[in-house]
């Protein structure tokens, strides 16, 4: 058991305490969370999640209680049920091509834009990706250039690779994943980071990418085939389905799970699937929140399993909020 987190004395309404942090719980692992001091309370909030790249997580939360930090002491509540006994994935949208053409694929992903480096004779050197601008330090912490992403001279990957690439002290290439014309404003924010030491790859905002024929970018649904879900236009559920569903070529449906106010961005990496033949349900990856109440004991904390079907990348995170 890892160190214990103790709560203040007084009115604590509102913390919140992190109680598993993106820990991996691979199939039939366990993570064990650290005990909390309760201080006589019993009503709190959970707020939990579980993710996986591969397939939907199959978790089992659960709360285990003791009178003090013996180990052999710590039971599962006699009253309490699991938090949760499993964690499916929910629907976003249902997506299918057709067009003329004799096959399609989608796929969504978060994909590499491009790589950078500082070469020249600074001991230290960052880049950093905000809102609508990349800035580029040497010696770190000094600006030397900001970008404007939405300008016309750098707002494709190709333009902005080739301007940073012309610098004589940074190189800059271009991602194998990227055609070229996607919008540099889909870089993916990025906190100041080392490019001295090493070449950098800043990503791209998570993307549906459509193929129509396999292969074929279809430029219908955003430049090199990459409609990207930042996109203020696209980035609920709702908007996105709407989006969609306009063209010719493409059906889109909301799911009867998702509300429409959901952001688009949450939906599941998917790894490229045929779409012609029929839909292709695409999932969405939601926290999710539960009231919890305990009976009096002193101390207590989470527990996460995977059983036999558990992806072994399954991710789990658990917040707990004191009401």
């Amino acid at each position: 058991m890892g160190n214990v987190t103790v709560l203040k004395n007084g009115s604590d309404a509102g913390d919140v305490y992190t109680m598993i942090d993106a820990q991996i719980v691979n199939a039939l692992g366990e993570y064990v969370s650290d005990a909390i001091p309760l201080m006589r309370r019993s009503n709190f909030g959970l707020w939990y999640e579980a993710t996986s790249v591969t397939l939907a997580p199959q978790i089992r939360l659960f709360i285990d209680t003791s009178p003090d930090l013996d180990e052999d002491h710590f039971v599962v509540p006699n009253s309490l049920s699991d938090i949760e006994s499993s964690m499916t994935d929910l629907n976003g949208i249902t997506i299918q091509y057709v067009g003329a053409q004799a096959s399609a694929k989608v796929t969504v992903a978060d994909y590499s834009g491009i790589t950078i480096q500082y070469v020249g004779a600074q001991a230290t050197a960052t880049v950093e990706v905000i809102e609508d601008a990349l800035v580029l330090c040497a010696p770190a912490g000094t600006e030397l250039f900001r970008y404007d992403l939405t300008i016309a001279a750098n707002d494709t990957i190709t333009e902005i690779v080739a301007v940073i690439d012309a610098l004589t002290d940074w190189t800059c290439t271009k991602h194998a994943n990227m055609g070229g014309t996607e919008k540099s404003i889909h870089l993916k924010i990025a906190g100041s980071t080392d490019c001295k030491t090493g070449a950098i790859s800043l990503a791209m905002d998570r993307c549906i990418y459509g193929e129509a024929p396999n292969a074929t970018p279809d430029a219908s649904l955003g430049p090199a085939g990459k409609l990207f879900l930042r996109d203020t236009a696209k980035d609920t559920i709702a908007e996105l389905v709407a989006f969609i569903d306009a063209f010719a070529d493409w059906t889109c449906t909301k799911h009867a799970d998702m509300a429409g106010h959901e952001a688009s961005r949450l939906l599941k990496l998917l790894v490229a699937t045929a779409c012609k033949a029929g839909t292709v349900n695409l999932a969405i990856e939601l926290p999710r929140s539960k009231p919890v109440s305990v009976s009096p004991m002193r101390y207590m904390r989470i527990r996460a399993q995977g059983v036999s079907t558990n992806p072994v990348d399954t991710v789990v995170t658990a917040k707990l909020f004191v009401q």
